[in-house]
């Protein structure tokens, strides 16, 4: 080109292939915790920005004694935290979407015929233990303690006040000093609860 010739340039940049960089984002986190009746409750907000690559999915790991009970936001899919029972029945081959509908609907296994009593009886709940055994596993304890020895005592949202009297006064006959009782629904808002499906649970 001469000095006086005009020239144009044009050219179109690469497109980016976010699925082939390595991901990178950054999380915004506010908590407010709430201290009630000896239970603490939190409510976590946690704002995720992708600076680089794209984020399809993510895990969150709670720390040992937290219980989620709910997820909420935009652009949530299904969502659910996966116990220890969940490896475990599916390295056996007994995990499939019946065995998580069950879970969800009455809290355990333990009314899946298909699976083998040993197994089921690997994963009874607080619910499925008689209140019997609740005092024996406390008094265990308690005869080789001078201080209090506390437990609760979960039971089931058709226990009747018969039921609770024959078990205040079980514990004071076998010498325990103190006892706690919680019948399941008898909040509106309580940490466990079970859910009909997935979608309730996120409420």
């Amino acid at each position: 080109l001469g000095p006086r010739d005009g020239a144009a340039f044009s050219w179109k940049p690469r497109q980016r292939q976010t699925r082939l960089e390595k991901t990178v984002f950054y999380v915004d986190s506010t908590c407010l915790v709430r201290i009630d009746s000896g239970v603490a409750q939190a409510w976590q907000h946690l704002r995720f920005q992708v600076a680089q690559g794209e984020l399809a999915q993510l895990s969150l790991k709670l720390p040992p004694n937290m219980t989620a009970t709910a997820v909420q936001g935009d652009h949530i899919g299904a969502w659910r935290f996966d116990p220890v029972a969940r490896e475990v029945l599916g390295q056996l081959g007994y995990w499939t979407p019946q065995t998580e509908q069950a879970i969800l609907e009455t809290g355990g296994i333990a009314a899946l015929q298909d699976i083998p009593l040993p197994v089921r009886r690997l994963f009874e709940t607080a619910h499925q233990i008689p209140w019997e055994y609740h005092l024996k596993h406390q008094q265990a304890f308690q005869q080789y303690t001078d201080n209090a020895v506390a437990k609760t005592i979960n039971l089931q949202a058709h226990t009747g006040e018969k039921t609770v009297s024959e078990l205040f006064l079980q514990a004071w006959k076998m010498g325990l000093k103190g006892v706690t009782v919680y019948r399941d629904g008898s909040r509106a808002d309580q940490v466990l609860q079970h859910c009909k499906s997935a979608a309730a649970c996120q409420m």
